[in-house]
């Protein structure tokens, strides 16, 4: 692709300026074109090499971001203990620094490589961490994300986990729904169309499963409207 020729021409620029900081950056960068084509030893490869570069200049946000695209790889090959221990040092590199942003993303990391392996309690957890950071800090681009993991994981959980947490089973669908409701409103200010078709997705999904069809229809007609070109 393109990108990626234009992204190895600036590495090797960089790597004769001698700037470090521009250096992950393009390493990183690079990571992420390979991400995308799902070409993962690659995308590990070139992350890695930014996070040690990373790591020599003790910079705090770029060692995050780092461990952020190693763990998403990770999850991108399924190994899901490999990348929740890659978030949980996020994770801890985050909160050391009060990097609250960083801090709510890792959580929501977190919650998501739970639910992957239906430990629903602890994605529940991770969730409720990230969305009260979100909220307080008004970073409504994450929360979005956020109220659509925590409704997913409320629809999939079983009874005794959502009673455990308070939540009463019978009512799953419409907490659930509440909360891609929210990220639909929320999301009108930015229109960032996955956050769209995840939230709309997701509701013709639940409404279908209480055979409201007629909701389920409307929600699933508003999904196809969007993904036309």
């Amino acid at each position: 692709p393109k990108a990626l020729e234009y992204m190895f021409k600036s590495l090797r620029f960089v790597e004769k300026t001698k700037d470090k900081f521009s250096e992950v950056a393009a390493l990183s960068n690079i990571g992420y074109i390979y991400f995308q084509l799902k070409k993962y030893a690659e995308a590990m490869e070139y992350n890695k090499k930014s996070l040690a570069i990373a790591l020599e200049m003790n910079n705090t946000e770029a060692i995050l971001s780092a461990y952020e695209e190693i763990g998403n790889v990770y999850l991108g090959l399924q190994n899901f203990n490999e990348a929740l221990e890659t978030y949980k040092k996020g994770l801890e590199i985050a909160q050391a620094a009060n990097f609250e942003m960083r801090i709510a993303g890792m959580h929501e990391h977190i919650g998501d490589v739970y639910q992957k392996l239906n430990q629903y309690t602890l994605a529940l957890n991770s969730f409720k961490k990230a969305i009260a950071i979100n909220q307080r800090t008004g970073n409504n681009a994450q929360l979005t994300r956020n109220y659509i993991s925590i409704a997913t994981t409320i629809k999939n959980a079983p009874a005794g986990v959502l009673t455990e947490a308070g939540i009463n089973p019978a009512f799953r669908h419409q907490m659930a729904a509440d909360y891609l409701k929210q990220a639909l409103q929320i999301n009108k200010e930015s229109g960032e169309l996955e956050v769209q078709r995840d939230a709309l997705s997701g509701l013709s999904d639940l409404y279908d499963k209480q055979n409201d069809f007629g909701n389920a229809l409307i929600y699933y007609l508003s999904l196809i409207h969007i993904s036309e070109p």
